[in-house]
């Protein structure tokens, strides 16, 4: 596999490996526009390299001595022009008919910014070869940055499985950032949508939303670190921050430039912070029940007693009675979320979530719409009121008798999301 272009693209060897054994099904006529850009790209490069052997050929000299072609055929320079020229770009082929033989064999797959086209060799010149390559949407133009030939028999033609439409169905995967191993599901086809869960969650919590705007998103969601099936740690200084990491990392790995965010309670502060700090990578957020404090020293304040619980073997259950949950029900449920939680690196994500507060400074520099929704039984109801009031183009929803968890199953919210997401 020879690369082609300077242009620099996160693409595992697995997944293009994967995608040169199976490219998917062969074009028609009337495909996406995505699809027929790539052809169009391809042949505006089929030209290009046409054109520059012509040229090539033109500047040998009579009598230089030409060689043997695959075919092994020896050819003077005219007859090695007249052959380039013959066989030419796939859109200047001797006839029409040919030219639709041709195309008729080209197989194409768009999978959100990155592309793979296979096509069969004129073989006019040597044996005949399957050409596959890899394209990438950069600046919306399709450029070649993978190139794999093969005379072996053409990849599979069976199209590709479409992808599941609930996130319980969807199988878990990986990428790495740093030393840090982040799970993620895909579901759906579409803008894409990430979704970030709260604390102590995992991408499950989403299940319903998930599988709802699926319908017409590519829904990405992935467990943060320190929860989940993601990697953890009891260091306070691999959180806060740090955990914008894992957004950027992921639309990186999946070459997407630009995505929505989603995100409820803790995963609002991580969306809030991306939105704020890498502006160009979002097109819009929403933010479900986040925990807005006005700064970092009142969060820590509000949450010290938890991270204390955490880290004395407490977990959630003191938190749960604070808040009117009986003692026996407080008990099982806290039992029942540090079961599937690490204790240490939960209170190292509170100790460091401080740090993802969103800066009302900064106010003036932002510019991503932005849908704050919350709850009317929400204790941070006021939190949220208070950000959407200074957060530019926010639109602002209170869903009704609605507590902090019950928002994720609630109409209101769906629709409210959609709405912005087709904004």
């Amino acid at each position: 596999m020879n690369s082609l272009s300077p242009v620099k693209v996160r693409i595992s060897a697995c997944a293009v490996a994967a995608i040169l054994l199976n490219s998917g099904c062969a074009v028609r006529p009337g495909g996406s526009s995505a699809e027929q850009e790539v052809i169009a790209a391809q042949q505006a490069q089929i030209r290009a390299n046409n054109a520059a052997d012509v040229a090539a050929v033109d500047s040998l000299t009579a009598d230089e001595f030409i060689g043997v072609n695959a075919s092994g055929v020896s050819r003077t320079k005219a007859q090695l022009r007249d052959e380039l020229v013959k066989r030419g770009p796939a859109d200047v082929q001797a006839t029409p008919e040919q030219l639709s033989e041709r195309q008729r064999g080209w197989q194409v797959r768009v999978y959100g910014n990155i592309a793979v086209l296979t096509r069969l060799t004129a073989g006019d010149h040597g044996a005949r070869s399957w050409i596959t390559t890899v394209w990438v949407l950069r600046e919306r133009r399709w450029q070649r940055v993978l190139s794999q030939v093969t005379t072996a028999a053409p990849p599979s033609l069976q199209p590709t499985p479409a992808p599941s439409t609930r996130l319980e169905d969807a199988p878990d995967q990986y990428y790495s950032v740093g030393d840090i191993r982040i799970r993620y599901r895909e579901i759906g086809r579409g803008q894409p949508v990430i979704l970030l869960h709260g604390r102590a969650n995992a991408l499950e919590i989403w299940t319903w939303l998930a599988d709802s705007l699926a319908a017409d998103h590519r829904v990405i969601a992935l467990d943060e670190r320190g929860h989940g099936k993601s990697s953890k740690s009891a260091d306070p200084a691999r959180y806060g921050p740090a955990m914008a990491d894992d957004v950027l990392g992921l639309l990186d790995h999946l070459g997407i430039r630009r995505a929505a965010i989603v995100g409820h309670s803790q995963g609002a502060l991580l969306a809030a912070f991306v939105a704020m700090h890498v502006p160009e990578r979002v097109t819009r957020i929403a933010l479900l029940a986040g925990p807005f404090f006005p700064d970092s020293t009142t969060y820590a304040a509000e949450n010290a007693v938890l991270v204390r619980d955490l880290q004395t073997g407490h977990g959630f259950e003191g938190f749960l009675k604070a808040h009117g949950v009986s003692d026996s029900a407080a008990r099982a449920r806290s039992a029942a979320t540090m079961e599937h939680n690490d204790a240490a690196s939960l209170a190292a994500v509170m100790m460091a979530q401080g740090g993802l507060m969103p800066d009302r400074r900064l106010a003036g520099r932002i510019t991503v719409p932005a849908l704050v929704i919350v709850g009317a039984s929400d204790e941070l109801l006021d939190y949220n009121r208070t950000l959407a009031s200074w957060w530019p183009d926010a639109n602002f929803v209170i869903v009704p008798n609605a507590t902090h968890m019950a928002i994720l199953r609630r109409t209101e919210t769906l629709v409210a999301l959609r709405a912005h997401l087709r904004d």
